[in-house]
């Protein structure tokens, strides 16, 4: 199966809102209600209106100083389409739809290992944050396992 780049979400006013939904390997189009019943402030009501529990997230797995640039939420429910993943930047948010959980972890397998990238440079970044005592950061810590200091 070769995953395809999601169509764009299309906003219709006699249609709705219709968002990517990932299916036997393939996208497809979804009309989405919760876009029609939430602002964004109120996405994550609207989501569990519509049956959905928060299921996963990335946020604070991590344990970095700073808010990774990007992080996962996954959102489920019993009926079809099953998943909603929701993809986080630091101002912005988009959603695709999954059918089933296999559709699901297929989708997050290739898009989690951005997040794991961005997450062990955050904690490279904070664990080499230079302070006082140059021997706690992590290149101060790599020199004097090399016998360099």
């Amino acid at each position: 199966m070769t995953m395809t780049q999601p169509a764009p979400a299309v906003a219709d006013a006699d249609a709705g809102v219709s968002i990517p939904l990932f299916r036997d390997g393939a996208w497809t189009s979804f009309p989405f209600d919760a876009y029609a019943q939430a602002q964004e402030e109120e996405w994550d009501k609207a989501l569990t209106v519509l049956g959905f529990e928060l299921w996963m997230s990335t946020d604070g797995m991590t344990g970095c100083q700073d808010l990774l640039p990007l992080s996962l939420r996954l959102w489920s429910r019993r009926e079809a389409p099953r998943f909603v993943i929701e993809v986080n930047t630091v101002d912005a948010f988009d959603n695709v739809l999954a059918h089933d959980l296999p559709a699901a972890m297929e989708v997050l397998a290739r898009w989690a290992p951005v997040v794991q990238s961005l997450a062990v440079a955050g904690l490279i970044g904070d664990a080499n944050q230079v302070g006082n005592d140059e021997r706690s950061t992590l290149i101060g810590l790599a020199r004097q396992m090399l016998g360099q200091r």
